[in-house]
């Protein structure tokens, strides 16, 4: 690898780690402030069918990250997934929508997702839980 090559791949891994501590460890969080676990959203889907796990920035200028159990899927529009089915759905408007969208769902899809919105202040992460309906034979 190149010198630059270096640079990019060892701040893509600082990014990543970043996220993850802002994202799991509640130090993360200002004085005072939690995370309301309790106020997961339930996304159902059957299976083959799109998912779309729906997020929205604050304003113009904070930032958004995807995560799936304890892996980055997306950071800002950086995909680091490798898989083909997911993509970000973003529009701009009155909300800045930030939404993941997975195509061809499957039972192993199934589980919690993360989107953290990172603001001028502090993170604020949305918690989803994707319920894929298998096929019934």
């Amino acid at each position: 690898m190149t010198a630059v090559q270096d640079a990019c791949v060892s701040g893509q891994w600082l990014t990543a780690i970043i996220l993850s501590l802002c994202c799991f460890l509640p130090s993360c969080l200002p004085a005072g402030q939690t995370v309301d676990y309790s106020s997961v959203e339930n996304v159902v889907s059957r299976q083959g069918d799109t998912a779309l796990l729906r997020c929205y920035l604050l304003d113009g200028i904070s930032k958004g990250a995807w995560l799936n159990r304890s892996s980055i899927i997306f950071a800002g529009n950086d995909k680091w997934s490798v898989d083909p089915r997911v993509s970000i759905v973003s529009s701009v408007g009155d909300k800045h929508e930030y939404s993941l969208q997975i195509q061809r769902v499957d039972v192993t899809d199934d589980g919690q997702y993360t989107c953290s919105i990172q603001s001028e202040r502090n993170p604020r992460p949305k918690l989803l839980n994707l319920i894929v309906k298998g096929e019934c034979r």
